[in-house]
């Protein structure tokens, strides 16, 4: 055999070698094995990769317009960074917080209360460990206390005023300053 057949019979058994070994690996990658030695190793403690969800669902192209129209002056920039200021009070006493993002998830509007929930994903170290989870934090303005709802009527001519950012009156069609105030406060954070 001369030089050049050897060289060309190296040169296929590279070729389909090669080709056999990533098509050998990307059926490994593809079934639960991968995976299953993943989830060994970490347990293990090998690695510092973090554990738990890393997306967020973000509604606010959903839910913004409902909130401005019963709060037209409500503002979201500032209302999320009073939400990641409630969240990394919350995980005060964790090691090493990271918050990545905060997004608005739902808008609960009820006659008295309406609750503006944000989702966050934060980060923090625990037991030597890199952990990531969701949060939900809602931000809940009430009318009137928390024994009885207040309720408003027109000045005019006394028509009770039935939904928060009304700028008219139902009845008599005058026109309303603000009749309904209330409170905004953090609720209870918790994991999603």
């Amino acid at each position: 055999m001369d030089v050049l057949t050897i060289i060309i019979i190296v040169g296929a058994v590279l070729f389909f070698g090669v080709g056999m070994i990533a098509s050998l690996s990307k059926s490994l990658a593809n079934s639960g094995l991968f995976q299953i030695l993943s989830a060994i190793r970490q347990r293990a403690g090998e690695g510092d990769e973090p554990e738990g969800p890393r997306s967020l669902s973000n509604c606010e192209s959903l839910y913004l317009p409902k909130i401005h129209k019963d709060f037209p002056a409500f503002n979201l920039g500032d209302a999320m960074k009073n939400a990641k200021e409630a969240l990394s009070k919350h995980l005060e006493d964790k090691e090493a917080v990271k918050i990545h993002g905060i997004t608005l998830r739902n808008y609960i509007s009820h006659k008295y209360e309406q609750t503006v929930v944000f989702q966050a994903a934060a980060e923090y170290k625990e037991d030597g460990k890199t952990v990531q989870k969701r949060y939900l934090i809602p931000y809940i303005h009430r009318i009137g206390n928390d024994e009885r709802p207040t309720t408003a009527s027109c000045p005019h001519c006394g028509g009770q005023i039935e939904r928060l950012g009304e700028e008219r009156c139902s009845y008599c069609g005058s026109i309303l300053v603000n009749p309904l105030k209330g409170l905004w406060r953090f609720g209870d954070i918790t994991e999603d």
